[in-house]
């Protein structure tokens, strides 16, 4: 059994869940039992419809040392080959304990500080081996899995088929995240419905997830507007990535299927720990970076203006989609999964 200690809601998003069940996806295919621990029930639905067993702490998922005595107690009485943790939230000494306990993995994005771990997993475009190994200088390393190779990704991206980029594209995508507690979505849609005649010739699919407290407002908004759709509890997501020329996405784990799927793709920044990433993405010309919400005026104006842009820029859009082919082929949960089985034994 793998042990996975992941937790999301409408604080802290959904990535961290989204990716772990992609990780859990592909051990089950190597005949793996996996169970879940979490510190609250908000994820509760979103595991019994995977159908993966969960337990949960009823604790505080930003204050992790209070919870260790009974994650401690249910590793002893599971006797797991390995735990997974994947939480910002995480200190020291409480992945110190869980080590004494049970072989241990963590999924990492912010070479924070040393991680006491056996295993140390960053699937992300910025992971740097020579980073990791100066933060271990003088602490025993773990063993590694870096880069996009391991990006996990759920198994109908390892399948698609890209397409090619229209002379025009008017067909956009946007995901603004699990939780859009920035209200992305809603004032995008507010935007569109002020500037109609602009982007009436385009239609736009907004995904929106089911911790976004702007869901009504959301619909009630782009009911009135004829190229504007919503989207919610998606089950095909590439499938509904591929009917779609371009996308707007929050640089979170979104953008590596977005790559998957080689969809010319303009990002932004909600968080200090989607800055890395962003920034790379721009850098290699894979992705447009506009900046960060929090500091940048007329954020949305800014977005669609760009998008206005590229969809008039076949040649642009082509470079983006061949650099994003690069980046993943949508078999990386697979790859981790058979290093985390074989560095857990």
């Amino acid at each position: 059994m793998i042990l996975f200690r992941v937790d999301g809601n409408e604080t802290i998003g959904l990535g961290h869940m989204m990716r772990c069940l992609s990780v859990a996806d592909a051990l089950k295919k190597h005949g793996t039992e996996v169970m879940f621990v979490t510190a609250d029930d908000k994820c509760a639905a979103l595991l019994d419809r995977r159908g993966y067993p969960h337990i949960t702490l009823n604790t505080d998922f930003s204050e992790m040392d209070g919870e260790t005595d009974r994650l401690l107690e249910l590793i002893a009485g599971y006797h797991p080959k390995a735990v997974l943790v994947d939480s910002y939230f995480v200190t020291e000494s409480y992945l110190r304990r869980v080590k004494s306990a049970a072989r241990l993995i963590y999924m990492d994005d912010l070479a924070a500080f040393a991680y006491p771990a056996d295993v140390l997993i960053n699937y992300n475009i910025f992971a740097d081996p020579e980073a990791y190994q100066q933060l271990y200088s003088d602490k025993t390393c773990p063993s590694m899995l870096l880069g996009t190779a391991y990006t996990p990704l759920r198994a109908e991206f390892s399948t698609v088929l890209p397409h090619a980029q229209p002379d025009t594209a008017y067909r956009v995508l946007v995901s603004t995240g699990g939780a859009d507690s920035l209200h992305i979505a809603l004032q995008l849609v507010r935007y569109l419905s002020e500037h109609a005649d602009t982007f009436c010739s385009y239609r736009f699919t907004l995904i929106v997830g089911a911790s976004n407290q702007d869901i009504e407002a959301i619909r009630s908004i782009a009911d009135e507007l004829p190229f504007v759709s919503i989207a919610s509890d998606v089950q095909n997501m590439s499938e509904v990535m591929l009917q779609h020329d371009m996308a707007i996405s929050a640089a979170g784990s979104t953008l590596y299927e977005l790559c998957a799927c080689a969809i010319p793709t303009v990002t932004y920044i909600l968080a200090d720990n989607q800055a890395p990433a962003a920034k790379v993405f721009d850098d290699k010309g894979i992705m447009i970076n506009v900046g960060d919400v929090r500091t940048l005026p007329r954020f949305i104006e800014t977005t669609l203006q760009t998008v206005l842009s590229l969809s008039v820029n076949k040649e642009k859009r082509t470079r983006m989609c061949e650099a994003s082919r690069q980046v993943t082929d949508g078999k990386g949960a697979d790859r981790l999964a058979s290093a985390v089985l074989r560095l857990s034994d």
